[in-house]
């Protein structure tokens, strides 16, 4: 498997069957990038023409070479990559006497979509596609790196607390307020309608039903539409934050709300509106 981009090197003319090859030593030479040079590929089950078509599709980026001449499978693999919004890099060896055909495809098909590199020594190529290379992988990167600080920069969505029963569920109140709740004392809140048409946590539900007068586990499981499973967590939390506590009446376990409760209730609602709504989602 490919390690980074691919970059298809393009030109099947004789004249730069040694330059592919040593083109493909320069691209590897450039960070996050493969070359696919279509002479050392193996057997395939398709034309020539037809494999490297889909070759030039399938890559990242294209290089092409136009000499005096330029197949029209290389053109070919040039529109195909255009096609695919491919990056082109393309350099022509300067030439006196080119094939008007050529001159027709560069002046036509090549100079209105893309900038391409004149030259006329084989250094001079293996250093442009090097230095036109290194500078677009820098650009990319960077692309790639600015694109990951604006999303780790950005502000953050409330996600919900996921919670069983079917009810949505929401964040829960900040940390500042919470005092000595338990730890953690709304882990996995579910939030319920209440006759107010607004959600309140389920633990202020069971300190407001608490608040009214004593209840056993079964009747405070019913009057806040709690699970009993879900009420002995909420419960537990509450009598080690020590707003709750347990009582004993008529061979009757019951809890009751303390002075602690009492005051953790009317600091809730002496909190302004806004408080309590986005507390409660």
């Amino acid at each position: 498997m490919p390690e980074g981009l691919t970059v298809f090197v393009s030109s099947d003319i004789p004249e730069f069957q040694e330059v592919r090859t040593r083109l493909k030593r320069v691209i590897d030479g450039v960070g996050f990038l493969t070359p696919v040079v279509f002479e050392i590929e193996g057997a395939r089950p398709i034309s020539p023409a037809e494999e490297s078509i889909a070759q030039a599709e399938a890559c990242d980026i294209l290089v092409e070479i136009i000499g005096k001449e330029n197949s029209e499978i290389s053109k070919d693999e040039f529109r195909s990559a255009r096609r695919k919004h491919h990056p082109c890099f393309v350099y022509v060896l300067d030439f006196l006497n080119r094939d008007p055909l050529v001159e027709r495809f560069i002046a036509e098909e090549v100079k209105p979509h893309v900038k391409y590199h004149r030259f006329s020594q084989p250094a001079e190529l293996y250093e442009a596609v090097r230095n036109d290379l290194a500078h677009f992988m820098g650009e990319v990167l960077s692309k790639g790196m600015s694109q990951w600080v604006r999303e780790q920069t950005k502000p953050k969505k409330r996600r919900p607390i996921p919670t069983s029963g079917g009810a949505e569920g929401i964040q829960a109140p900040p940390a500042h307020f919470l005092g000595n709740l338990g730890n953690p004392p709304l882990a996995g809140i579910r939030f319920v309608k209440a006759r107010r048409h607004e959600y309140v946590p389920q633990t202020m539900r069971i300190l407001e039903a608490l608040a009214s007068r004593p209840m056993t586990a079964t009747k405070l499981a019913s009057v806040t539409n709690t699970l009993p499973s879900v009420l002995l967590v909420r419960v537990k939390a509450l009598l080690r934050g020590g707003h709750v506590k347990v009582v004993r009446r008529d061979k009757a376990t019951l809890y009751e709300l303390t002075a602690g409760g009492e005051a953790y209730l009317r600091e809730f609602y002496a909190q302004p509106p806004e408080f309590r709504d986005e507390i409660s989602g």
